[in-house]
């Protein structure tokens, strides 16, 4: 079964991701999600995240409803663009900031 939607990622970690969504995928169901991070001040351009997984979590509050993927977290390449060591530039200019 093919399945696609639009939703808002809540949380990104290492071992996968919660996602705000509308319609929400079936548990249990394994999953394959892109992640598209805009530009910001200290990455000055978009890159790609991708979560393989399978879907562990059900929520839904109100309106709201969400699904946690638990899975592998890998860069996209595109254009060529080695964003491991922009994301790293991110998390030392992070703790940077932290700790000043």
């Amino acid at each position: 079964m093919e399945y696609y939607s639009v939703g808002h990622c809540g949380n990104v970690g290492r071992g996968g991701m919660f996602v705000l969504s509308t319609k929400c995928p079936p548990m249990g169901v394994q999953i394959e999600i892109e992640l598209e991070i805009p530009a910001f001040e200290l990455v000055p351009r978009q890159f790609w995240l991708r979560c393989s997984g399978r879907v562990i979590r059900l929520e839904s509050c109100y309106q709201l409803s969400g699904f946690a993927v638990a899975g592998r977290i890998e860069e996209i390449e595109r254009y060529h663009i080695n964003i491991k060591n922009e994301i790293e530039k991110v998390a030392v200019g992070f703790l940077t900031a932290q700790l000043c």
